[in-house]
Parts: C-alpha cells; sequence; structure tokens
C-alpha cells in the first residue's frame, strides 16, 4: 500500500486497494475494510475508472451488511457484481460471488445463495484458480444446513470445503471449516467430535490470536469442554 500510493499511479494503487480490500474482508475486519472500499470508490470518481469502483462497492456493501444494514449492503454488493458481469471481469468474480452468496445466506436468500456459488464454482473450474475453492463449499454447507438439507448434504459439503482446504495446505480456510463444523456438532449435542476436530486445527497457529477467526475458535473451544 505504501508503494502504491508514492508511485502516483493510479492504477497501481487500484491494486493495492483491491487486493488489501478483499483481504480485510476474508479477516473479517471492519473497519480496515470500510476505509479501503471508500477509497477505491473515491479513487474511482477521481479517475473515472469504473472498475475499482464497482469493486469499492462490493466490498463497501459487505461490510454494510455486517454491521446490520443487510438489505442496503446486499443491493450495494448485487449492483457491484452486475458491473463485473457486465464489464466481463470474470478474474475477480469468484471471490466477490462469494461474498454476496454469504449476505444472501445471512438474509434467508438461499436459492440465490446456490445459484451464486455454483457461478463462483463455474468460474474457478473455468479459470484453473481456485483459491477460494474450500470458502465455496464451506458457505455451501451452511446454506444447505440453513434450508434444513439432510445432513448427509451438509457433511458432505463441509468434507469437501476440508479435503480444499488441506489439499492446498490453506489452513486459514480450513480453521474457518473446522469453526463451523463444529459448532453444527455441537449443535447436535457432539462436544467430544467438535472439540477433537478443532482444537489441533487451533493449535497449529503460532500467530493471529487476536483475529477474529481464531477468537471465535477460542470461544467455541472453550464451550466444547465438558
Amino acid at each position: 500500500m505504501d508503494e502504491a500510493r508514492k508511485s502516483d499511479h493510479f492504477n497501481s494503487l487500484g491494486v493495492a486497494l483491491h487486493l488489501m480490500g478483499r483481504l480485510r474482508a476474508f479477516r473479517r475486519e471492519g473497519a480496515q475494510l470500510r476505509d479501503l472500499a471508500c477509497d477505491l470508490i473515491a479513487l474511482s470518481r477521481e479517475q473515472g475508472s469504473t472498475d475499482w469502483g464497482l469493486a469499492g462497492e462490493i466490498l463497501l456493501g459487505w461490510q454494510e451488511a455486517r454491521d446490520g444494514c443487510l438489505q442496503v449492503g446486499l443491493e450495494r454488493i448485487r449492483r457491484g457484481v452486475e458491473g463485473l458481469r457486465a464489464r466481463k471481469l470474470n478474474v475477480w468474480l469468484p471471490a466477490y460471488l462469494l461474498l454476496q452468496a454469504e449476505i444472501c445466506c445471512d438474509a434467508g436468500q438461499f436459492d440465490e445463495t446456490l445459484e451464486l456459488l455454483d457461478e463462483a464454482k463455474e468460474l474457478i473450474e473455468l479459470q484453473e484458480h481456485p483459491v477460494c475453492e474450500a470458502e465455496l463449499y464451506r458457505l455451501r454447507a451452511c446454506a444447505e444446513l440453513s434450508r434444513d438439507s439432510s445432513a448427509e448434504v451438509v457433511e458432505a459439503c463441509f468434507d469437501r470445503a476440508f479435503a480444499v482446504a488441506r489439499g492446498q495446505g490453506a489452513k486459514f480456510w480450513e480453521l474457518r471449516t473446522a469453526v463451523s463444523r463444529a459448532g453444527y456438532w455441537r449443535d447436535r449435542g457432539k462436544y467430544a467430535e467438535a472439540r477433537d476436530l478443532l482444537a489441533p486445527i487451533y493449535g497449529w497457529f503460532s500467530e493471529g490470536f487476536d483475529t477474529p477467526d481464531l477468537k471465535e475458535a477460542k470461544v467455541l473451544l472453550n464451550e466444547l469442554v465438558v
């Protein structure tokens, strides 16, 4: 970010803001994300570059939704995603489709959630760029659970999320999947199984304990002590 700002080159700054914004969104760091999204939108207006503004709108909408303005944020995300589709910015779309799907699931719009995840899966396979693939299957598990799908369907989605994360050595996505699955098992009285799943993954980490995901994992582990 510092180097991009020093460069006085707006596309370099756009790339840096866009990538840092996605990172902050995936790490659920709301205050930093809101600032980055607003900077992207301001850069877009200043330079007349629509692409960065679309990314900024999606990121800002996602944070607005998480802050409680669910429908306002979701509509902002939809406008941004439609803009990306229209401009055929397909390399960006999978990550942003996942962010949209997460908010749709929170809003109880499960059919749209699954449609977005199907679209993201198709693009990931087409582009052979599976950075967010584990999160895709975790979100599908959560959506299937929310729409009262069978345990077999939910567990299959979690299995796939774990397989992808472990195959990539992606501990961040593995941790998030473990938290979701452990919570699912806890709610069904499977405390020991949930603890045995989550504890070793949490124990792998040696830093980042102030991040939302590791905090959430720690709270859940404390609940699983029987």
